[in-house]
């Protein structure tokens, strides 16, 4: 009788055991269905960025506080969690050499899908405002090397001499020059000296 008493408290025991060991994991997958995930990744522009950038996510205290991550241009972050409703603004912080140029965000692939958009798109700030909805979504910041003075110029002086054929070429080379005569200067070495007009 003694034993069986024993064996029946042992079972007790091992069954309360599992049924503590269930709870964090019930509790924290009930918590995770009531949340979003956002997944950051860092990408190139039509420019070829290197390195690795820092970016900061800014919410409520309540909701997740300040987080800073250092994300290597071509690679993305791991899952980040939020409450559903929570305002997320999430900032690249590039070198005055570099600039933003796009943030856009969809559904993680292979996810769920996501109702996460973004509230607010400032790239020139390298700065976007996330409303955190059910699912899982991906960020994607798109960074590239600003261009130096020289690309610039030579840009729109390539802008004035588009591709085409040879018989169309002095045309454009007047419409290309008409500035530079509207000027005056280089009108200026046509016409004869002032002493010699008044002869």
């Amino acid at each position: 009788m003694r034993e069986l008493v024993k064996s029946s408290v042992v079972r007790k025991i091992v069954l309360g055991c599992v049924v503590a060991s269930m709870i964090p994991a019930v509790a924290f997958g009930s918590r995770a269905a009531t949340g979003g995930e956002l997944i950051l990744c860092s990408a190139s522009g039509l420019r070829v960025a290197t390195g690795t950038f820092t970016f900061t996510f800014v919410t409520l205290a309540s909701q997740g506080g300040t987080t800073t991550l250092n994300v290597p241009v071509g690679t993305c972050t791991g899952r980040l969690f939020y409450p559903v409703g929570a305002s997320v603004t999430v900032t690249e912080n590039l070198p005055a050499s570099y600039a933003v140029t796009g943030i856009a965000i969809g559904p993680t692939p292979g996810g769920v899908g996501t109702t996460s958009v973004i509230t607010s798109n400032t790239p020139a700030a390298g700065s976007a405002v996330i409303t955190v909805g059910s699912g899982q979504a991906t960020l994607t910041s798109h960074g590239q090397p600003r261009a130096s003075p020289v690309a610039r110029r030579a840009a729109r002086s390539l802008s004035c001499a588009p591709l085409v054929p040879a018989a169309q070429r002095s045309d454009l080379n007047a419409a290309c020059t008409s500035v530079a005569k509207s000027s005056g200067s280089s009108q200026a070495a046509k016409w004869p000296p002032l002493s010699t007009s008044l002869k």
